[in-house]
């Protein structure tokens, strides 16, 4: 039992890292604070602005649709409650 959450916790773990080194953009293995991965995360901090800011956007538009669909649910369970 233990084992199989170490496993699943370990491939979170490993996931999680893909993806921040995605988006940071240095490499899956540069996790430590070392001279080289800092020195690859200001080489490329434009480019990280840039994709943060894309990123920011899409996830307000995203939130803007919830709020919206949300407002619609609620119209239509308080059409229903007034009937």
């Amino acid at each position: 039992m233990m084992k199989k959450e170490e496993r699943e916790i370990a491939e979170v773990d490993s996931k999680a890292g893909q993806a921040a080194a995605t988006l940071l953009g240095v490499g899956p293995g540069s996790r430590g604070k070392d001279e080289s991965s800092e020195n690859k995360l200001r080489s490329k901090s434009s480019k990280s602005v840039v994709e943060l800011e894309m990123l920011i956007e899409s996830l307000k538009r995203v939130i803007e649709k919830q709020k919206t669909e949300s407002d619609a649910l609620k119209k239509q369970i308080a059409d229903l409650e007034g009937r």
